[in-house]
């Protein structure tokens, strides 16, 4: 899933995909 962060900077954005990401890979190798 991919947020928007509301009034915040681009990079904050990407940072926060790859966040999201990195969990969701996580998730797969604890499954």
């Amino acid at each position: 899933e991919k947020r928007v962060v509301p009034g915040g900077l681009p990079d904050e954005y990407k940072v926060s995909s790859f966040m999201t990401v990195t969990l969701s890979c996580d998730h797969r190798v604890i499954d």
